[in-house]
């Protein structure tokens, strides 16, 4: 009965032996993150040259999966995803701003399929749509203009579990695109697309980082969680001066 006892205590004292430094100015250890690739390209991509060289003895372990993943089945520290799609039972860190979309096409298609006028039009154009792997459900296209909030379930030219393949289709004159504007901006900036129902696209949802808070916090995680956090103080400051 002792050695049953001393089994489980030794067991938390060699994690924490592992995790030791966890508060201190040189946590180490390996961070695995499960994020989508939007996430990846405007949230963590950015700042991981800063990341990295503050933190030098933590590995990252980056799995970018744009489906909604079980992070504590699948043995992940956090995950990163949009505030609507974060489970109840998790903790959840803000990273980001609300954040905008943007429905775009190309010039092409614009010039021979017209420009829609409200969002109920986009049911007469063709439109390329992300489709979940979890479940097979269709990404819902949201708008909200002065009050009004509305969904559109759009006729999908294509459907696809990825948003490059999106991306390129739109960029190609396949239809219309629902996407993340600060993922298409250069593209808009350069004329390669054009935005319509800009004043239907109003922010809403950010990006957090999400974790349970039954697990132990590890050092990688409160590094990151500290990093994000001091990250988005400054942005505000540099804002405010």
């Amino acid at each position: 009965m002792l050695l049953g006892r001393l089994v489980p205590a030794m067991t938390e004292m060699e994690h924490a032996v592992r995790e030791v430094g966890a508060f201190s100015d040189h946590p180490r250890g390996r961070l695995r993150l499960n994020l989508p690739r939007l996430a990846a390209e405007t949230v963590l991509i950015p700042r991981l040259g800063q990341f990295t060289h503050l933190y030098p003895d933590i590995v990252l372990d980056l799995v970018i999966d744009d489906s909604m993943t079980d992070i504590i089945a699948e043995g992940f520290d956090a995950g990163i995803r949009s505030g609507t799609h974060v489970h109840g039972d998790m903790i959840a860190v803000r990273l980001t701003p609300d954040l905008r979309v943007a429905v775009v096409a190309s010039p092409s298609y614009l010039a021979a399929r017209g420009t829609p006028k409200t969002p109920h039009d986009l049911r007469d154009h063709r439109c390329i749509n992300y489709r979940w792997t979890h479940d097979g459900s269709l990404y819902r296209w949201r708008f909200q203009r002065a009050g009004e909030a509305l969904e559109v379930r759009v006729e999908s030219t294509i459907t696809v579990n990825d948003t490059n393949i999106i991306i390129g289709a739109a960029l190609n004159g396949t239809g219309f695109a629902y996407m993340l504007e600060d993922v298409v901006a250069e593209h808009i900036a350069a004329g390669r697309l054009v935005r319509v129902l800009d004043e239907w696209c109003q922010p809403s949802s950010s990006f957090h980082l999400y974790y349970s808070g039954s697990r132990h916090m590890s050092a990688p995680l409160r590094a990151m969680i500290d990093f994000f956090r001091f990250s988005s103080a400054s942005a505000l400051l540099h804002d405010g001066l």
